[in-house]
């Protein structure tokens, strides 16, 4: 056995290594060191390292990665706090799945403060679309959105690499429109 490990496994022990020491340094929002970020309608939510969605997501997330951020587990929370509770909203998300081996879609629910709003089968990149209800929405000025992905898979299980990550989307972008602004 090599006293030198794989290159890939440095890169990824690197990786590790960094998401540690910033779960470790950056306080959790909505913590009593770093208030809920207050969303408003229509602001475009950005997965990139350089992106503001870092500021909103929970559990459930690996690190931001250029141009994307990987789903890490089979539940991803986003955050979201109103200065006033909002109306009909359209949730409208830009991401690509994780396939391969067995698993040919990512079947994947969401729901708003544990309020079912949307199924989907994501085969392909895209963006996808659902409407929260006024009913749904405006329960309370703060929500938590929650993705449910029962068929994320680490890429190392199914040998189609080294990641040991638990992956099912990679979002690029997210964003809540008022439903009115749609013509809805």
């Amino acid at each position: 056995m090599s006293a030198n490990p794989p290159q890939d496994i440095e890169v990824l022990m690197e990786r590790i290594r960094k998401e540690v020491a910033r779960r470790r340094t950056a306080p959790p929002p909505g913590s009593a060191t770093e208030p809920a970020r207050i969303y408003s309608p229509g602001t475009l939510l950005n997965f990139d390292p350089k992106g503001n969605a870092g500021s909103y997501t929970c559990s459930g997330w690996s690190y931001a990665e250029a141009g994307f951020r990987w789903t890490d587990g089979p539940v991803a929370e986003i955050l979201l706090v109103f200065a006033k509770p909002p109306g009909d909203l359209v949730l409208s998300f830009t991401v690509h799945p994780l396939v391969g081996g067995e698993i040919e879609a990512q079947q994947v629910s969401a729901s708003w403060n544990d309020v079912p709003v949307g199924e989907w089968s994501i085969r392909e990149a895209k963006s996808y679309h659902t409407i929260i209800f006024s009913h749904v929405s405006a329960r309370t000025p703060s929500a938590l959105l929650k993705f449910y992905l029962p068929l994320s898979f680490s890429p190392l299980s199914k040998n189609l690499g080294g990641d040991p990550r638990r992956l099912g989307l990679a979002f690029h972008e997210l964003v809540l429109r008022p439903a009115r602004e749609l013509g809805l």
